[in-house]
């Protein structure tokens, strides 16, 4: 048999085909389950080998020391045809308890604390299920980065950090009417909420697209009504496309994955489709300007998907 490298996300293992493990600083048992079974908490099947050449299960999951050899028991056995110890000795846990391990592992290896670690719970709650190493870890890593987060005392600042990839767009739209810009601004906010979801592309805002057939004064007829609104519509097309280009821009530079973006743009604002959305156009109020946000508000009856 030959020896073992498993590779998930952050987390490496070399296992030689004995089994052994030469334990690296900063190494964890917690790590190796992440390697090889994309969990935290498969850590009963390793032991030491005592001067018997018997099998020591290491009970302590805590405690391993930097240039001791472990043995993988699984792997072990394969080689040495003896099933000398087992690891099946541990009453399973609960989802509850996996989750509180994963919890307290990604706590301590990224040291996320107060506002981002009630964010990573929430990440951890939204998979359902945790036996998704990896992509907490990215979310966990992302948490961590000095400066990423900032405040997350309210709305505003965690909108702000969603929108942070498309602001040169925004800053672009900003130049439009006011009604082509709110437009523009829902087409935001109904692409990052589609993104989040794994939704096809938002189409247009049918109700708002209604609301402007209401003809009122400045307008001379329908002909002149359905010109803007053909132009509505092709904004909105060409903003949302630019949205999705500047996120997928935004995770690669991250190094992360779309799925591990979604988890974490949902974590930060909701879980409801409607209430993700309401959210980021909440965001934007200090963006479409004083005449314009008693419109902004009074749309807000208004939700992804209409």
């Amino acid at each position: 048999m030959p020896p073992s490298f498993y590779k998930n996300g952050p987390y490496k293992l070399f296992i030689a085909n004995t089994g052994a493990i030469s334990v690296n600083k900063s190494d964890w048992l917690s790590k190796y389950s992440a390697a090889i079974h994309n969990n935290f908490y498969t850590v009963h099947e390793y032991a030491r080998i005592d001067d018997s050449s018997n099998l020591n299960i290491i009970r302590n999951v805590d405690l391993i020391y930097e240039g001791e050899t472990i043995y993988h028991i699984p792997t072990h056995n394969i080689y040495s045809k003896q099933y000398k110890a087992k690891s099946e000795y541990v009453l399973p846990i609960t989802e509850q308890q996996k989750k509180r391990i994963t919890k307290n592992i990604l706590e301590q290896n990224y040291h996320v604390r107060g506002e981002r670690l009630k964010i990573l719970q929430r990440a951890i709650s939204i998979l359902g299920h945790v036996n998704d190493a990896a992509t907490l870890a990215e979310i966990a890593g992302f948490l961590s980065e000095s400066g990423t987060v900032g405040t997350l005392s309210n709305i505003t600042s965690i909108v702000a950090i969603i929108l942070f990839p498309v602001d040169q767009l925004i800053n672009l739209l900003n130049a439009y009417d006011s009604g082509l810009r709110m437009f523009c601004f829902r087409s935001i906010a109904y692409t990052y909420t589609a993104f989040a979801f794994n939704d096809p592309p938002p189409k247009p805002s049918r109700e708002i697209i209604k609301n402007k057939r209401v003809v009122g004064p400045g307008y001379e007829g329908t002909e002149i009504i359905e010109k803007d609104i053909a132009e509505f519509k092709v904004e909105w097309d060409k903003t949302s496309k630019s949205v999705y280009r500047e996120i997928k821009k935004y995770i690669e530079s991250k190094v992360m994955h779309e799925k591990g973006y979604r988890i974490l743009l949902k974590s930060l604002l909701s879980e409801d489709k409607r209430e993700f959305c309401k959210k980021l156009l909440f965001g934007f109020e200090d963006r479409v300007g004083h005449t314009a946000l008693y419109t902004w508000k009074r749309n807000y009856r208004i939700l992804y998907p209409d």
